[in-house]
């Protein structure tokens, strides 16, 4: 720890770490229903690349009024990034089109694609009617 009220801790790997198998790591937190913000500093030896960037991350956990609306909200991810061409997006295209035919129908999704950008599908998560599923098999 950085100090002593233990808000603040560095973490270093022992040895050199290949990026050829995962890197993981647990943290467990005290009163995991608190809100909690963690920080963590990019590499400044990275020239490039996700190590590169600082790291912020919220956790939290919500008190939802009993009126809140309980349908499943699905989020779709996509990779749209350079890696994805080809056949890899049709594959992407296929498996989308099969889940959207296969929601529930009383949800709401959003379909969320991602590479050096990203954009949402809607401006906010739709019910899912046959309509919006049209709107997401265009």
């Amino acid at each position: 720890y950085h100090t002593e009220d233990k808000k603040s801790a560095k973490m270093t790997l022992q040895s050199e770490f290949n990026s050829d198998h995962d890197l993981e790591m647990e943290i467990v937190l005290a009163n995991p229903t608190k809100l909690a913000v963690t920080y963590e500093e990019g590499d400044s030896k990275e020239k490039s690349g996700i190590l590169s960037f600082d790291c912020l991350t919220v956790n939290f956990l919500p008190v939802f009024d009993e009126d809140t609306d309980k349908r499943n909200e699905i989020v779709f991810l996509v990779d749209r990034s350079g890696s994805m061409s080809g056949k890899n997006i049709l594959q992407v295209k296929e498996s989308l089109l099969v889940f959207l035919k296969s929601l529930p129908t009383d949800c709401r999704f959003q379909i969320v694609g991602f590479g050096s950008t990203f954009s949402a599908l809607f401006d906010e998560p739709r019910d899912y009617t046959e309509e919006s599923m049209n709107l997401a098999l265009e």
